[in-house]
């Protein structure tokens, strides 16, 4: 169809060159008519399947997007590997296990590295010395973590110490945690709860010297439980299995894959 179509309308550009005026239908007409005629009516039997509509669309897209990226001033950015238009470096971290391929990348492009995935920009610092230069008087700067939707619905929009945002209410309650918790007071008066909680998590594992297999992280997981809720509660929980399944199941759900950590 396209074929004959552009060699359609050749034949009318070439008739229409050499005569003035040419019969259509019983009437004259000029030139650039008889051209516009010639697309008019073979239009109808010239139509492509949607696949190159959207194809065409994607291309256009694409190419529009590299234009106005080329047109923007490029900051000094650290080195990194070659990046794809939508989803950046993401293909280069799909390739195994994530420590492993982040030293890969470090050795290739340096300690200092630059990332990113989808619309998230990151910088890699993976020597002691490059991290040791950034922080030097920048504290403040670099103190605040990534927040994300799935850490705001979990942690009630970051108001645990963890997950807060750096400002008056993270230094309050960086200063309870230091003084109610982590002071050498405080710390001294939990200690006889952590040997009576570590002297049964021995006897424990001294009762199924038999030969049985011991689920070591279970044990562990069952002994911090007991030691931090007598340190605050002053007893143990009466249904700990259901408290560690559900601590494991908010653990398994701020560390998913969420599309609007990538795309905010």
């Amino acid at each position: 169809v396209t074929i004959n179509l552009v060699s359609y309308m050749l034949y009318i550009c070439f008739v229409s060159d050499h005569h003035n005026r040419t019969m259509v239908r019983g009437s004259y007409i000029e030139p650039c008519s008889v051209y516009l005629y010639a697309v008019h009516a073979h239009m109808e039997h010239f139509t492509l399947p949607y696949n190159y509509h959207f194809g065409l669309c994607l291309f256009l897209a694409l190419l529009l997007h590299a234009v106005l990226r080329a047109k923007k001033p490029r900051p000094r950015l650290p080195p990194g590997p070659w990046q794809l238009p939508v989803t950046g470096s993401l293909h280069h971290l799909l390739r195994g296990l994530p420590h492993r391929t982040m030293r890969d990348l470090s050795l290739r492009h340096g300690p200092l590295m630059l990332l990113r995935v989808c619309e998230r920009v990151a910088i890699v610092v993976s020597s002691a010395k490059a991290a040791r230069e950034i922080y030097r008087g920048n504290e403040a700067a670099f103190s605040e973590r990534l927040s994300s939707p799935g850490i705001d619905e979990l942690c009630r929009h970051g108001q645990g110490i963890v997950f807060a945002p750096y400002g008056d209410h993270w230094r309050l309650l960086r200063r309870i945690l230091m003084t109610e918790l982590l002071s050498a007071r405080r710390v001294e008066a939990f200690r006889r709860i952590c040997e009576e909680e570590a002297a049964r998590l021995v006897s424990s594992l001294r009762a199924t010297s038999d030969g049985r297999l011991v689920n070591i992280d279970e044990r562990l997981d069952e002994f911090m439980t007991d030691s931090a809720v007598r340190a605050i509660f002053g007893d143990r929980l009466p249904d700990r299995a259901a408290f560690l399944k559900i601590v494991k199941q908010g653990v398994g759900l701020s560390s998913l894959f969420d599309l609007r950590d990538l795309f905010p």
